[in-house]
């Protein structure tokens, strides 16, 4: 039977007209396959089905891509890069790429170099740049003004903006990470950024750069040196041995939360929109705790500038923090919030949040002051088919 032709793959626009491998049905037509999402500040991108990348947004500086115009919304392909795309992350104007992780993965960044975001001599890049590293890349991560890549030999190098210690050492230009090894994970957020260590004698988390929110784990100091602001061990925060790092463990503006052995998940940090999921608002908290309103297990973490969300093992998403989390009008939920939809993975930051569906479509939701959605009519209060060029 013809049914459904505006979302079938076998009827897609008319009786028997049927979607081609790696495409889906959205309102009557073949589009190409949604794979993964990346967002930035003011800015993302998403790869589809065949590898190509497709970005939108801000595109200030030459965040997005040197070879789209200066407009809002305007969604163009990413040029070629040298290898395959592993990875990727944004800051506020600058983006930084994994290239071939498999091959010995290498850094690439262009966008904006004010504060040595892309560790070169001129303010702006518009061309892609590899960071000069001393080993292979595992993994890339993008504060709002630099960026840390993990590398092979267990070590964290991290280039930009070192104005409170964001860098980990004494400079912007890249460099290792001081009292950091045997490093598994890296993930920068506004200000700071934490690592995943796992040695012979601890699996545990540190985190460097900013504390004025407590996202060091410790009680912020009024007049702190700058020793306060090194790689600072956090205490009882367990990330689960079970689930891959990346899923499991999340830094986002000025919070982190994890999921531990049991399926709970914990956060620390910034709490001005709820966005730690305990109750409550507006009064940060170092020590990390559960976030409330989760019914099961979790397993997989996303994080935004001022909320969460949590995968379940039951494939439902949960969401916390700043309104746009849950497409609620109130100005944040204090509480996990399940959010109706059929989601393969997703991608938050500042004011939005993307969901890749298991049919390959994406869809958006959050708030008008974001540029994130594509030609696309904002606010949103519920997810809603988005990027609609793919």
């Amino acid at each position: 039977a013809c049914v459904d032709p505006l979302s079938s793959k076998v009827h897609c626009g008319s009786c028997n007209v049927g979607c081609a491998t790696g495409e889906h049905c959205q309102k009557g037509e073949c589009l190409l396959s949604v794979t993964d999402i990346w967002s930035g500040s003011s800015s993302a991108c998403a790869r589809v089905e065949g590898g190509s990348v497709h970005c939108w947004g801000n595109n200030n500086r030459g965040a997005v891509s040197w070879n789209l115009p200066f407009s809002d919304g305007v969604l163009g392909e990413l040029p070629e890069l040298p290898g395959p795309i592993v990875d990727m992350d944004m800051g506020i104007t600058h983006t930084c790429a994994l290239v071939d992780a498999a091959a010995g993965g290498s850094a690439y960044c262009w966008g904006d170099n004010t504060e040595y975001q892309t560790s070169a001599p001129v303010a702006e890049i518009k061309t892609f740049l590899q960071i000069e590293l001393p080993h292979s890349v595992l993994g890339i991560s993008s504060s709002n003004m630099g960026s840390c890549a993990l590398l092979s030999n267990g070590k964290v190098w991290c280039w930009g903006d070192n104005s409170i210690s964001q860098t980990g050492h004494t400079g912007s230009d890249p460099a290792e990470v001081l009292h950091l090894s045997d490093v598994i994970h890296v993930t920068s957020a506004g200000a700071h950024s934490c690592a995943l260590v796992n040695s012979q004698s601890e699996r545990s988390v540190y985190c460097w750069g900013s504390n004025s929110q407590g996202q060091l784990g410790i009680e912020p100091k009024p007049f702190p040196d700058w020793e306060d602001f090194l790689a600072t061990k956090i205490e009882n925060f367990e990330v689960s041995e079970s689930l891959e790092p990346q899923q499991a463990f999340v830094a986002e503006g000025g919070s982190a939360c994890a999921i531990n052995d049991a399926g709970q998940v914990y956060c620390f940090g910034d709490n001005f929109y709820s966005q730690l999921g305990r109750g409550g608002s507006s009064v940060a908290a170092y020590l990390p705790d559960m976030v409330r309103g989760l019914p099961m297990s979790s397993k997989a973490l996303y994080g935004g500038n001022e909320h969460f969300c949590a995968l379940t093992i039951a494939e439902e998403l949960y969401c916390w923090g700043r309104h746009q989390a849950n497409g609620s009008l109130e100005e944040q939920s204090e509480s996990a919030e399940l959010i109706e939809i059929d989601v393969k993975m997703a991608a938050l930051h500042t004011g939005t949040s993307f969901a890749v569906l298991k049919d390959g479509s994406a869809k958006s939701w959050g708030s008008s002051d974001s540029f994130l959605l594509s030609r696309s009519p904002y606010p949103r209060f519920e997810p809603t088919a988005c990027c609609n060029t793919f």
